[in-house]
């Protein structure tokens, strides 16, 4: 079936004959399952027969073919550029995928592990599974560190070897790469205490990181200017419907995008008028009641915008006439696009000034930080904190009025 995607004979002998030639089969059941282009077929075929000649020219066997090989040969071919494609990255995690499946890897003591820890992270502390994978990968490479693949011998570790372990990520100025290997490693050793393992102290080593204070623009966007930008959505069209929606449900419920594009159709209450927000920062959905302009907007957009499709995600795409669920960078996307249509471009950009809007205007209108902190999903209340420092009416009112003379 593969060499239906290929013009050229030799094009298809050429993956055919690579050390991935084994699944195509596989390849080609998958893209046609995804109803993918031509075009994009042609993209992720030759990511994954170039990768599958890099292996072997290295010496790689593909029984022992991992993702950090996928990385070395990622920031090999992409030196040259600042970002690596997200679908040359796609199509070789998925030849991986299949490989590992065919040769099942063989996990070494420090991998399994993490793979308890990730197990903890997941089902006992609720973690979304992004950020849970990010921590155990941070866990493996501070194990390899000091044992390598060998067995996990923590009894012939100090607190010191940790502490300078920290120590040795580079600095930045809000220190994001130090603080997350110390909530890692913090986590980590509750979750042994937890389990009843020894610990010998080592958690005493984790430093406390401290960064610059974090802080947010004092921009907020105006009702007037809230209401230029919703005037320039052409509500005619199916995306703009869709943008339309996306914006009042940004600013009215004070979502992030990642969650705005998770929201299905069966997560709406309408007779009691109440969403349920499927929250993946950290996997706890929360309820929030639904305003009657959102409603009405999601009501307007289901009806007349939204593709026919069995896919019950509420904001959908149709890229190349297929329908797939929006996610979070194509709602960026749109907003960002907005912006610039509604000539708001130089003051605004992004989704999260309008999260940001809707913390400040409850802070401005005298809520406690606490119900805040419940409607934006904060799990600390530091979080909703920073948001009191853009309490313009209340700063105005205590500031000192500026002294006509200056006393010698």
């Amino acid at each position: 079936m593969l060499e239906n995607y290929y013009e050229r004979k030799k094009a298809f002998e050429r993956i055919k004959n690579s050390p991935l030639g084994l699944f195509t089969d596989e390849i080609a059941a998958y893209l046609q399952s995804q109803n993918r282009t031509i075009k994009y077929a042609h993209r992720f075929l030759s990511n994954i027969t170039n990768f599958a000649f890099w292996f072997k020219e290295n010496g790689i066997s593909i029984k022992n073919v991992t993702f950090e090989h996928a990385e070395s040969y990622l920031s090999e071919r992409y030196a040259e550029q600042h970002n690596i494609p997200s679908s040359s990255r796609s199509g070789i995690k998925f030849a991986i995928e299949l490989v590992h499946k065919k040769y099942p890897p063989k996990r070494t003591p420090c991998e399994k592990e993490a793979d308890l820890f990730l197990m903890y992270l997941r089902n006992d502390r609720g973690w979304c599974k992004r950020y849970a994978v990010s921590c155990t990968k941070k866990l493996v490479r501070f194990f390899r560190s000091f044992f390598g693949d060998g067995k996990v011998e923590l009894r012939s570790m100090t607190p010191v070897m940790i502490e300078n372990y920290i120590e040795m990520i580079p600095w930045s100025r809000a220190n994001g790469a130090r603080k997350e290997v110390a909530t890692t490693l913090r986590q980590y050793f509750i979750y042994r205490k937890l389990s009843r393992k020894p610990t010998y102290n080592l958690e005493l080593g984790i430093p406390v990181i401290t960064g610059l204070p974090r802080t947010v623009s004092p921009n907020i966007v105006t009702v007037n200017e809230l209401n230029i930008l919703l005037n320039s959505v052409d509500r005619t069209t199916s995306d703009g419907l869709a943008t339309y929606a996306m914006i009042l449900c940004l600013h009215d419920l004070g979502l992030r995008s990642i969650d705005v594009s998770r929201i299905t159709l069966d997560d709406f209450s309408w007779r009691s008028g109440m969403i349920r927000i499927p929250s993946t920062k950290n996997s706890t959905p929360f309820i929030l009641p639904l305003t009657q302009r959102v409603g009405k907007a999601i009501v307007d957009y289901i009806q007349h915008g939204r593709p026919k499709s069995t896919l019950r995600r509420l904001f959908l795409r149709k890229p190349c006439n297929i329908v797939l669920p929006t996610n979070s960078c194509c709602i960026r996307y749109k907003i960002n696009c907005q912006w610039v249509h509604a000539g708001l471009h130089d003051q605004f950009s992004g989704t999260h000034i309008l999260r940001h809007t809707v913390a400040s205007n409850l802070v401005q209108e005298g809520f406690p930080l606490k119900l805040i902190a419940d409607v934006l999903n904060h799990r600390s209340i530091d979080s909703t904190a920073i948001y009191a420092q853009i309490d313009i009416p209340s700063l105005r009112q205590v500031a000192r009025p500026w002294p006509d003379k200056v006393g010698s």
